[in-house]
C-alpha cells in the first residue's frame, strides 16, 4: 500500500489513459484522486473497517502535460451562457480550485495576461480592434478564462469576472457571452453608484461609456439578442434620465458645480 504513485505515477497515468479510453468512470476518480488529489478524498475513519482500503500514498506535481486530462475530463462540455441558471450550467466551487490550479501551469507564452491591450483600449477608449485580430489557443486556454469569468459573474464577484472575460476576450475577441457579461458587470456597477446618491462625477460618465463599448460589441456579434437589448436600453434611459436631472438642477441652482 502507499506505492500506487511510485516512480513518478506512471502505472497510474497509464491505467487512467486505458480507463477514460473505455470509460469506466469510478477507475478514472480512483486515478485522478491518488494522482492529484482531485477530486479531493474524504476523511476516513482510521479505526472503521473500510478505513483499510484507502489508499494513502502521496500525490504527483500536477503539470500542464498532465492538464489536459483533466481539464477534458472535469470541465462542462457545453459553455454556459452569461444568462443562463447558475445551478443549472457552469463550475463548481470544486472545479473553480482545480481550474485556478490549471491557470498556474499555463506557459507563458500561451497566457493573455500581457496581451490584453487591445482589448482595454477597445473598453476603455473606443480604439478600434482590427479586422484580423487573432491570438492561439489550446483547448485549455481557449475555455477556461471564460469558465472562471462566468462562475465569478454568476456568483457577485463582479471586479474577478470583470478581469477574466478580458483575459478571454484577448483570446477569444468574437464571444458574444463574454461581451454581453463584461456589459453587465459595468451595469451593476454604474447602477450601485447611482443608487447611493453620490455626487456624480465625470468618472461615472466615462464608465457608463465602457459599459456602452461592451453592449455595442456584443450586440454587433448577435444583433438578435432582444435581451440584451433591454438589458441595454435600460443602461441608456438610466443614464440619461440622470444628466437631465443633474441639468435641471444645474439650471434651478447656477451656484451649484456640474460635474457632467
Amino acid at each position: 500500500r502507499g506505492t500506487c504513485t511510485s516512480h513518478s505515477g506512471q502505472f497510474l497515468l497509464l491505467a487512467l489513459t486505458h480507463f477514460i479510453d473505455v470509460d469506466v468512470e469510478d477507475e478514472i476518480f480512483r486515478c485522478f484522486t491518488c494522482l492529484y488529489n482531485f477530486p479531493v478524498r474524504r476523511a476516513v475513519n482510521p479505526t472503521s473497517a473500510s478505513s483499510s482500503n484507502v489508499h494513502r500514498s502521496p500525490h504527483i506535481s500536477l503539470k500542464w502535460e498532465y492538464c489536459e486530462q483533466l481539464y477534458h475530463y472535469f470541465a462542462p462540455e457545453e459553455l454556459p451562457e452569461y444568462d443562463s441558471l447558475v445551478r443549472q450550467t457552469g463550475i463548481t466551487q470544486d472545479i473553480e480550485g482545480l481550474l485556478l490550479r490549471i491557470l498556474e501551469l499555463v506557459p507563458q507564452h500561451l497566457q493573455p495576461n500581457n496581451r490584453t491591450d487591445t482589448i482595454t483600449k477597445y473598453i476603455d477608449s473606443g480604439e478600434t480592434i482590427p479586422d484580423d485580430y487573432s491570438k492561439e489557443t489550446t483547448h485549455i486556454t481557449e475555455t477556461i478564462y471564460y469558465l472562471l469569468a462566468d462562475y465569478y459573474f454568476k456568483n457577485k464577484e463582479f471586479n474577478k469576472a470583470r478581469e477574466f472575460y478580458i483575459l478571454d476576450l484577448t483570446l477569444n475577441v468574437n464571444r458574444f457571452d463574454s461581451w454581453a457579461a463584461s456589459a453587465l458587470t459595468r451595469t451593476f456597477e454604474v447602477d450601485q453608484q447611482l443608487i447611493s446618491g453620490e455626487n456624480i462625477e465625470l468618472s461615472l460618465f466615462e464608465l457608463t461609456m465602457t459599459g456602452q463599448r461592451c453592449f455595442q460589441r456584443a450586440l454587433l456579434l448577435e444583433p438578435t439578442a432582444s435581451k440584451l437589448w433591454i438589458e441595454f436600453g435600460h443602461f441608456v434611459y438610466n443614464i440619461s434620465s440622470t444628466a437631465l436631472r443633474m441639468r435641471k438642477i444645474s439650471l434651478f441652482n447656477p451656484q451649484m458645480e456640474l460635474n457632467i
